[in-house]
């Protein structure tokens, strides 16, 4: 995954498709703060000015994942191969000679 700002960055229009389809972060609110995980009493948010506690908040809520679920309805959709047929890899009829680092070929 890319990390990109709103502000700072040039967006492509197939990023920009790419995130309104995913469904952007509204969906990945509610894979990492999990409604069946995550509880906004017991582990709220960290104001803005405590350093500390938002730095700790990132790491269990993306490094250790503490609070991530995949939502039932996305777990059962079978993946989908996003590459077009053209950007496929076609298998090769020979495979290429192995070269001996001796300079020898079979």
């Amino acid at each position: 995954h890319k990390c990109k700002g709103i502000s700072m960055s040039k967006w492509s229009p197939e990023e920009v498709e790419d995130l309104e389809k995913s469904g952007g972060n509204t969906r990945d609110a509610a894979m990492y703060l999990a409604p069946s995980k995550w509880d906004s009493n017991s582990n709220p948010k960290p104001e803005s000015g405590q350093r500390d506690k938002i730095k700790r908040f990132i790491e269990q809520k993306y490094v250790d994942k503490r609070w991530f679920e995949i939502p039932k309805k996305e777990a059962e959709k079978p993946k989908e191969d996003k590459k077009p047929e053209s950007a496929k890899p076609t298998p090769t009829a020979a495979a290429a000679p192995v070269v001996d680092l001796m300079g020898k070929m079979d």
